[in-house]
């Protein structure tokens, strides 16, 4: 199957969670191409994706939108998290600007979920999605290491941040994970699906 991105964290995250599928992503495929994402919704926007790359291969596909909505603001960022501050800026400005944005918040108006939306198009082009969420609260200062988009400032329910977790533990938790489990569990129950 082929993982319809170039981002490397985001790849190492799919082969890590689904080891027993043969994943590839853009530029293992040799395919170079950057998909326009202007859907207006994650599901959109992962759709457009798989299927772009999909009509490219005629293989399987597997692609993500992904992305931080906070409550407080009708869900915003939602679908532009990684676009709101421009094409160039970094996952460190936007979360900085989020945190300077939110500083006078309490607690209980810092709730957000982050939310994946996942496609996978097989082998006959039928597609399928799945959507994973984890609710938590943006937290008041950049915390962890082990970071990667926003989770350095998405707090769980016990205190850390996402980039506190390991990354065995980001697999229990993430929105990310939630929605490969449950397309592990589709493909399981439906076995006459060519992948």
């Amino acid at each position: 199957m082929i993982i319809a991105s170039n981002n490397k964290n985001k790849i190492l995250q799919f082969k890590e969670i689904l080891p027993n599928y043969n994943l590839k992503g853009l530029k293992e495929s040799n395919i170079e191409i950057d998909v326009e994402e202007n859907g207006a919704t994650f599901e959109e926007n992962s759709y457009i994706k798989a299927r772009e790359i999909y009509n490219i291969t005629h293989d399987s596909v597997l692609a993500d939108d992904s992305g931080l909505c906070i409550a407080e603001y009708d869900n915003w960022p939602g679908v532009a998290t990684h676009r709101f501050l421009g094409e160039e800026a970094t996952a460190v400005d936007r979360n900085k600007y989020i945190l300077e944005r939110m500083k006078d918040l309490p607690y209980e108006k810092r709730v957000c979920t982050s939310v994946c939306v996942i496609t996978l198009i097989d082998k006959s082009g039928k597609p399928h999605v799945f959507r994973g969420e984890l609710i938590g609260h943006v937290s008041r200062d950049i915390r962890g290491l082990n970071t990667f988009g926003y989770d350095d400032i998405f707090e769980l329910p016990d205190g850390r941040t996402m980039a506190e977790l390991t990354n065995q533990e980001k697999y229990e938790y993430s929105a990310r994970a939630n929605a490969l489990q449950q397309l592990k569990d589709f493909v399981v129950n439906n076995p006459t699906i060519e992948l």
